[in-house]
């Protein structure tokens, strides 16, 4: 079906026409009317169909009796021939068809926009030239080509492409690739409007916006970058109750909290808090760089105490994370296997004038959970005296210590001194005097030993 309408100087059959800026007068069985006279389309007019070659039923013949040699049949529906070209790439059958920049050709089109309808047939000519192939004219607006359309437009089948990766991020990939073949010279597809609603996501190499509210913002490949113009900060402020964005202003006023931690340009950091570094599971420290040397140095504390190692502390961190640990009987536990040498002094200082055993007893104290061996000494003490006895213990951990933190191990060991009473003294020779009878001798008593306790 197609209706007469009033055309510019060189509009002719297969011409995709549109609106243009002129108007003309004609009178009608209706009265006197007006019309738009129709130019030869580009993407900026809103097209109205294609100049029809063989129409089966025309209307507005009154126009045409008054003014024949500017009017022409213009199909607004069914098929027609129009004029194509491949400068957005080869056309195939189903291709949705647009005007393009060549004014009253049409080109293939995979993205949102006013289309002429869609191909009938395939078309491989070359950029420069134009031909006519058969289209069905449905002059709408199009959301644009599905996925995989897109997909197969870049060389990529979809159904090679497996379950586990992204499809978000694989058309991300060849937008970015494909994005310097938009320049301020194409022909845009452009969508004003007031909200956009997508229920799975929105993928663009570039997004604008005032206000992002979001819950994660996570990297396209590895680097997430902030960048800071010069004087401008990166400031995070605590937003008080009432004090959200919303779809019309906000909920209350404005945030004028304090910063909690604000970035400038140059790298200065202010925190209006505590700062951690590390944590129980990965203990780190800070590096910093020597203001002589210019070389860096980990600052951290060990067993509560400040020190300093050269190198930075990520560096170390990773090296500690990369080492193969050694076996350990749990993932709370360090096992220690080689020989830990304990060295403890212990003065025993007793003093006795009896003749029964002496207990003393010493305490060895050695930082580490282990068992330690120990030998009890007897000294035999021939007779009653006073005396003091000093020793050195040294004890060799040989076992494999397992201990969650650093504990003290307290052995304690008893060291028996014994005493043996000394045998009588022999009696004193007999003085000369006239010999009384002789009385009899006494044998000396045996000594006795105490047994050591």
């Amino acid at each position: 079906m197609a209706e007469f309408f009033v055309v510019e100087d060189g509009v002719g059959a297969g011409d995709v026409v549109g609106i243009g800026p002129n108007d003309i007068s004609y009178n009608s069985s209706n009265g006197l009317q007006k019309t738009s006279v129709l130019k030869k389309a580009t993407p900026e007019d809103r097209a109205v169909g294609v100049v029809s070659t063989n129409p089966f039923q025309v209307m507005n013949r009154e126009l045409n009796d008054q003014r024949p040699s500017d009017t022409q049949p213009i199909a607004m529906s069914g098929t027609t021939l129009v004029k194509v070209s491949t400068a957005n790439g080869p056309i195939k059958k189903g291709d949705l068809l647009a005007a393009s920049n060549i004014p009253g050709v049409a080109v293939r089109t995979d993205k949102a926009g006013q289309i002429i309808g869609s191909a009938l047939e395939n078309y491989d000519g070359s950029e420069t030239s134009t031909d006519k192939i058969l289209m069905f004219i449905s002059t709408t607006y199009s959301t644009g080509a599905r996925t995989n359309a897109v997909l197969s437009k870049y060389g990529v089948n979809p159904e090679d492409i497996p379950s586990t990766v992204d499809m978000g991020r694989l058309l991300l990939a060849q937008m970015l690739s494909h994005k310097q073949e938009i320049t301020a010279s194409s022909t845009l597809s452009e969508i004003y409007t007031d909200r956009i609603m997508a229920g799975l996501e929105v993928i663009s190499p570039r997004v604008l916006t005032g206000t992002l509210v979001t819950d994660v913002i996570e990297p396209f490949d590895k680097n997430v970058t902030f960048k800071l113009t010069e004087g401008g900060k990166l400031i995070f402020i605590r937003a008080g109750p009432g004090q959200m964005s919303t779809s019309f202003g906000s909920i209350g006023p404005p945030a004028t909290s304090t910063p909690i931690l604000t970035i400038d340009d140059i790298g200065n950091a202010v925190f209006s808090g505590g700062i951690t570094i590390g944590s129980r599971d990965r203990p780190n420290g800070i590096t910093l760089y020597d203001t002589e040397t210019k070389e860096p140095y980990c600052v951290k504390i060990t067993k509560g105490a400040l020190v300093n190692v050269p190198g930075e502390c990520s560096l170390l961190t990773d090296l500690m994370a990369t080492s193969t640990p050694s076996a350990q009987p749990s993932s709370e536990q360090t096992t220690t296997a080689s020989p830990l040498p304990i060295e403890s002094s212990v003065t025993v200082a007793t003093t006795t004038t009896s003749a029964e055993p002496i207990t003393a007893t010493t305490t060895i104290e050695a930082s580490a959970s282990t068992p330690i061996e120990t030998t009890a000494t007897t000294t035999t003490i021939l007779e009653p005296t006073t005396i003091t006895t000093e020793s050195t213990t040294t004890t060799t951990v040989t076992e494999p210590t397992t201990t969650s933190e650093p504990t003290t191990a307290t052995a304690t060991t008893e060291t028996t001194i014994a005493t043996e009473s000394p045998p009588p003294e022999p009696a004193p020779a007999p003085t000369e005097s006239p010999p009384p009878e002789p009385a009899p001798t006494e044998p000396a008593p045996a000594p006795t030993e105490t047994p050591a306790l």
